[in-house]
């Protein structure tokens, strides 16, 4: 038990330095005023992205979250969800660029990979409503190696290669 706590504590350690370290960029500053965190489940936001969200927020910029699955079972999604809201509120976040698709399409499932082509669309429909000028997600091997991260990537990783919001848009894997 004491191990596992200890191993926690250094990963969340290393992700808070390691993201100190990609957003300490003066430039970034400059040029993103909206950002978009792609993630897979309700506790992504704090679990992997929380110390770049806390900056971005001390910094007065607006950070936006599309959240792709709240849970396996109805119970299961209500309590996720409002984790998910509770979460984003005590990081500073306005409830109104928090959005949970919560599709069919996209269950949390660690043995899942979901369609890359519909979460490319469902991230590029969001950039363009919302004015989004900075996108994170997960790295290719989705952080802790879980199939519905992966496929964050791939979908980011696919926008780059073929659409619109190449031009324009800062796209970061952390």
């Amino acid at each position: 038990m004491i191990l596992w706590l200890l191993l926690f504590i250094f990963s969340i350690l290393l992700l808070y330095f390691h993201n100190r370290r990609v957003i300490s960029h003066k430039n970034l500053e400059k040029s993103s005023k909206k950002s978009l965190f792609v993630i897979a489940h309700p506790d992504d936001e704090c679990m992997f992205f929380g110390p770049t969200i806390t900056y971005l927020m001390k910094n007065h910029l607006e950070v936006n979250i599309l959240c792709f699955s709240s849970g396996a079972n109805d119970m299961e999604k209500r309590v996720r969800k409002d984790e998910l809201y509770r979460s984003c509120q005590e990081l500073g976040i306005n409830q109104n660029y928090v959005s949970l698709l919560d599709s069919s399409i996209f269950p949390d499932n660690i043995k899942t990979f979901w369609p890359v082509i519909d979460v490319a669309a469902e991230i590029e429909n969001h950039i363009f409503r919302n004015g989004i000028d900075t996108v994170y997600t997960f790295d290719e091997g989705g952080v802790s190696g879980h199939p519905n991260h992966i496929s964050l990537f791939r979908a980011v990783r696919h926008l780059l290669k073929g659409s619109e919001v190449a031009t324009g848009v800062i796209l970061s894997t952390q």
